[in-house]
């Protein structure tokens, strides 16, 4: 029988083995109890960052093969309609135009029920096209160059984009 011997030692009373036993057996579980914590909080930030690009990491390309590459199918003889491509196309202003005016209409087409965003001059702007797909929004302009960037999202996820460039020149003409 193996009893353990007491050290006394002034006023403290220690059992060698039990106390070293106890002390090791709560870091060990301190240990993994961090650890669970820390590999919860991973998986949760990875979880969260492909949360939001995730589905698009999942559908993206069939998404992309399908939207940034479609091309108008040809008419099967069975007298199927074709399917018209997402584009975005600018009516107004030219690009490359140099005005002393500070706000400017922009206005194009795309298809019907598409969200325009409109990124460039003082703030973005965000319109959906009529049942005709045509679209118009006030651009107010900073001085000098103003690269102007307008991105159509279709009804079915289908993106198509262009750009122009505008002076707002405060200099007399």
């Amino acid at each position: 029988m193996n009893i353990p011997h007491l050290l006394l030692s002034g006023s403290h009373v220690t059992l060698p083995h039990a106390s070293m036993r106890k002390e090791v057996l709560v870091a060990i579980l301190l240990g993994l109890g961090i650890g669970a914590v820390v590999t919860l909080g991973i998986f949760t930030a990875r979880k969260a960052l492909t949360g939001a690009g995730g589905a698009q990491e999942q559908d993206g390309p069939a998404k992309q093969a399908t939207s940034d590459k479609q091309q108008a199918t040809s008419p099967a003889i069975t007298g199927e309609k074709t399917e018209k491509q997402h584009t975005v196309t600018l009516t107004s202003p030219n690009d490359g135009l140099v005005t002393a005016t500070e706000k400017i209409t922009l206005s194009g087409t795309t298809t019907a029920g598409a969200t325009v965003t409109i990124s460039g001059g003082e703030t973005d702007i965000i319109v959906v096209s009529d049942e005709n797909g045509q679209f118009s929004a006030e651009i107010t302009l900073v001085g000098g160059d103003n690269e102007i960037k307008i991105t159509s999202f279709g009804p079915k996820g289908e993106t198509a984009e262009t750009g122009l460039t505008v002076v707002y020149s405060t200099a007399e003409f």
